[in-house]
C-alpha cells in the first residue's frame, strides 16, 4: 500500500513521505499479440500491414484490454484504481 503521511504543522518534504509497498492491477488476463486485433478490430476488415514489423521493433508480446472481442468495456475508468486499491488494502491486512 503507498502511504503518505504529513504532519500538518510541517510543509512537504521527501523526508515526510513513506512508501510500505508497491503492486500494480492489469484487466482480464494477457492478451496475446495473434490476438490484439480480435480486440481492437481490424482496419477496413483486414489485418494490419504494419502490425508484425511494430511489434517485433517494440518488443511487447502481450497486454492487457480492458475491453472483450466485442469492444466492450469490462471495466470502467473507476474500477481499475478501485480493483488496485482494493488488492493494496487486502496485501496489507493479509502482511504477516
Amino acid at each position: 500500500m503507498a502511504l503518505c503521511i504529513l504532519p500538518i504543522s510541517k510543509k512537504l518534504t521527501m523526508k515526510d513521505v513513506f512508501i510500505t509497498s508497491a503492486g500494480a492491477y492489469l484487466p482480464k488476463s494477457p492478451i496475446s499479440n495473434d490476438e490484439m486485433e480480435d480486440y481492437l478490430g481490424k482496419i477496413n476488415g483486414e489485418k494490419s500491414r504494419a502490425k508484425s514489423r511494430v511489434l517485433k521493433q517494440n518488443g511487447i508480446t502481450n497486454r492487457h484490454y480492458a475491453i472483450d472481442k466485442n469492444q466492450q468495456s469490462t471495466h470502467s475508468n473507476a474500477e481499475i484504481p478501485i480493483a488496485f486499491i482494493s488488492y493494496l488494502i487486502f496485501m496489507h491486512l493479509t502482511a504477516g
